[in-house]
């Protein structure tokens, strides 16, 4: 189990993949926020597999993988061939993501070192989503967003754990940034 200090680490690092990856779809501010928003409800920010009750990770392409919690088939089968999207990730990346099997792709979506594959996931999906991301300071319509979109009606978070992990987690990260902006 990480540490409060390591789950904000962890937030911080999130911030450059995820301002490389908006910066290619439309509204890159409220996607930024929503995806930080996301990562921290969804994996306290950090690149691990979904698991089950007894803590150890679920089976191999079952349940949710990277910081954003993507099923798998649903993140291959969106990404492929929408090349305008790729252009944030690196050659390398793209060659990487480009000639990925399932396999390869679950292990990149969890890399510890490189979570842009499942920020990239998790915008692609938003950006499918039907209506205009709300404006960053509307934490509601933020919520809405997400839970209709991307926790689903039927899903688990509730509006007080999503408050919860915004103010434990989405808060010390951008102090800490604002922080270090001024210092």
């Amino acid at each position: 189990m990480a540490t409060l200090e390591q789950c904000v680490d962890a937030g911080v690092a999130l911030l450059a993949p995820i301002k490389r990856v908006c910066a290619v779809f439309p509204d890159p501010d409220s996607g930024e926020i929503l995806l930080l928003y996301t990562a921290a409800v969804e994996n306290d920010c950090l690149p691990d597999r979904q698991r089950g009750e007894n803590g150890q990770p679920l089976p191999d392409f079952i349940g949710a993988y990277g910081v954003c919690q993507q099923e798998l088939p649903s993140i291959a089968a969106g990404l492929k061939g929408e090349e305008q999207f790729l252009a944030c990730l690196t050659p390398e990346e793209r060659a990487a993501w480009t000639s990925a099997t399932p396999e390869s792709m679950a292990l990149m979506l969890s890399d510890p070192k490189n979570n842009v594959f499942s920020i990239l996931g998790c915008r692609f999906h938003y950006w499918n989503s039907p209506g205009p991301l709300p404006v960053p300071t509307d934490f509601e319509g933020m919520w809405d967003y997400y839970h209709i979109y991307y926790n689903s009606i039927n899903g688990a978070t509730t509006f007080t754990e999503w408050q919860n992990s915004i103010a434990r987690l989405v808060l010390p990260i951008l102090a800490r940034v604002a922080f270090s902006q001024i210092s």
